[in-house]
């Protein structure tokens, strides 16, 4: 009798182990879905960020073009687009969150030259001036961008 018992105990005891074992087996592995699930949301929430869309500035000064600006999902601003300008005026003025921590000098390329290209500043205040002399061109400004404020 006492060896029954003894073999019923060891059995019990047996049992809730592998109880044990199969309640902590579901736990993790809950456990693991919830982490997924997380990691997931957080990654589409970055790299499925919907691009916006493209802005249209008003231009100033006699400018004229299809010039447009927008914010990536990384914080720069880009352009595309082109514009017809004098040198030395305001063409257009980028809004708040669009503008440049520091002013940015860079160039815009000239549509009827294969190396040249224009002076554009563009300040913390948002002006963007087309610099340089050589009276009324076209600039394409599809090769700058700079980070945002």
């Amino acid at each position: 009798l006492d060896l029954v018992a003894v073999k019923v105990s060891e059995m019990d005891s047996a049992e809730s182990e592998r109880q044990s074992a199969e309640l902590l087996r579901v736990e993790n592995e809950n456990q693991r879905k919830i982490d997924h699930a997380n990691r997931s949301a957080e990654l589409d929430g970055k790299a499925n960020k919907k691009q916006e869309d493209w802005i249209t500035p008003t231009l100033l000064n006699g400018a004229t073009g299809d010039i447009q600006f927008r914010k990536n999902q990384f914080g720069r601003v880009e352009f595309r687009g082109k514009l017809t300008a004098s040198e030395g005026v305001v063409v257009f003025t980028l809004p708040l969150g669009y503008r440049p921590p520091n002013h940015f000098r860079t160039l815009g390329k000239f549509s009827n030259s294969t190396n040249g290209g224009r002076s554009v500043y563009i300040q913390i205040a948002g002006t963007v001036y087309v610099e340089q002399p050589y009276g009324r061109s076209e600039i394409h400004f599809d090769t700058i961008s700079f980070s945002a404020e």
